[in-house]
């Protein structure tokens, strides 16, 4: 039997070992990073979901309020209603038959916090039910009335309130948040 020169013989087992733990413990450390990179882009789309719900409902509300129309009133309580009011500016690309007031509620379903909206401004059945954002508790609202006074619960005084202050736990984000929204103005 030869003996191979040094430079010829190959590897021993050994040497073949102690490469392929070396070659897993590699492949072990890339996956485990893979895994924490794809889980931490799924959090992040949840998180970004649910800001984005956040913000879509922030923009709904304050546009709604802001549009509240005075004359025709407002209503707070009662039958899981949060808010009822008449807005103004509701647009009509089709030219359908109804006015440009749109009656809606902000409703407390348990879950969630439902704007439902009418077609007409008596007398017709709700049109649309829309849950603008999943609450882990139930919102909380104050009116405040024009000499700068809170008021919660049913809205008896005769003005109208010049703005509105909604707390609220979204579902997913952490800690209650409060709008303050001002209403229209007459």
């Amino acid at each position: 039997m030869t003996v191979l020169p040094p430079g010829e013989r190959g590897f021993s087992l050994v040497e073949m070992l102690v490469a392929l733990a070396v070659f897993a413990l590699i492949a072990t450390a890339a996956l485990a990073l893979l895994r924490g990179t794809a889980s931490s882009e799924r959090t992040l789309r949840h998180h970004d979901a649910a800001a984005g719900q956040l913000r879509r409902m922030v923009a709904l509300w304050q546009a709604d309020l802001s549009q509240a129309e005075p004359r025709l009133g407002l209503a707070t309580g009662g039958d899981g209603v949060l808010l009822a009011l008449v807005r103004d500016g509701w647009a009509n690309p089709d030219g359908l038959p109804r006015p440009p007031l749109e009656r809606l509620e902000y409703r407390w379903t348990g879950q969630a916090l439902v704007r439902r909206s009418y077609p007409q401004l008596a007398g017709a059945a709700a049109d649309i039910d829309l849950a603008v954002l999943p609450l882990t508790t139930p919102p909380r609202l104050r009116l405040r009335d024009a000499a700068g006074q809170w008021h919660q619960g049913q809205w008896t005084r005769p003005d109208f309130p010049v703005a509105a202050e909604l707390v609220i736990a979204p579902s997913g984000l952490a800690g209650p948040l409060r709008l303050v929204s001002p209403l229209g103005q007459p």
